[in-house]
């Protein structure tokens, strides 16, 4: 697979789990492996919006305080989806 369809595959696998269970199912799911892949098949299409959202859910997933977070089991990463897009994509 060359880098474009792996990065094009990676998108189609993040906007499915977004919209299925939020971004938080896609980092349960894959964790950091595929979402600077993800990134960059977003843009190819660009799609800024998500491109901005999917960064900012990286920055939060990144850090040690959400990891920990999430490690007793909150849900904090559920907040980031596309209802709430506006909020994340405008600051």
């Amino acid at each position: 697979m060359n880098p474009l369809q792996k990065q094009i595959l990676a998108s189609e696998v993040l906007d499915g789990e977004v919209n299925n269970g939020g971004f938080d199912q896609f980092y349960r799911n894959w964790q950091l492996e595929y979402i600077d892949d993800a990134i960059e098949g977003f843009k190819q299409f660009g799609d800024e919006a998500f491109i901005r959202l999917a960064q900012v859910s990286k920055q939060c997933t990144s850090s040690d305080r959400i990891g920990q977070v999430m490690a007793k089991g909150k849900r904090q990463m559920s907040k980031l989806s596309y209802p709430n897009l506006h909020d994340y994509v405008q600051k």
